[in-house]
């Protein structure tokens, strides 16, 4: 199952008229369409762990992650797991303004607020291991954790 937070969901929804932006539109459509029906999910390429590396290191307690579509523009959907098999997209920003740690924290800090906004007495979801996340088709290609 995959939920989509309003801002999202607008932006995903809205009429536009640009070529450019309904073959996006489209191509995320069908990129998010693959957890919905279940298609292969890795953890390298569909979609990540992101990591907060203001403590050093790899630090994945916030339990946020990015789906990575391979298209252009690039974007990057940042959201967390409800429950296993249950993701929800909060954020997106375009890969090109993610060039340094401190874009991607910020994201991790949006993605949490906008959580615990939504659900105030209910932790994100998290695990050890991806099939703690995702239990259907899942491959664990990611090395830093």
């Amino acid at each position: 199952m995959l939920s989509l937070g309003s801002s999202i969901y607008d932006w995903l929804m809205r009429p536009v008229q640009a070529d450019a932006d309904i073959r996006l539109k489209a191509a995320v459509k069908i990129h998010l369409g693959q957890f919905v029906k279940g298609e292969e999910i890795e953890d390298l390429d569909y979609m990540k762990r992101v990591s907060d590396r203001r403590k050093g290191g790899e630090d994945f307690s916030a339990d946020v992650w990015s789906v990575r579509p391979d298209f252009n523009p690039r974007h990057r959907f940042f959201g967390v797991f409800f429950r296993e098999d249950w993701f929800v997209v909060l954020a997106k920003k375009p890969r090109d303004s993610l060039k340094r740690d401190e874009h991607w924290h910020a994201q991790i800090d949006l993605v949490c607020r906008e959580w615990d906004n939504l659900f105030p007495f209910r932790p994100r979801h998290g695990g050890e291991m991806l099939s703690d996340y995702v239990t259907f088709n899942a491959e664990h290609r990611d090395d830093r954790w």
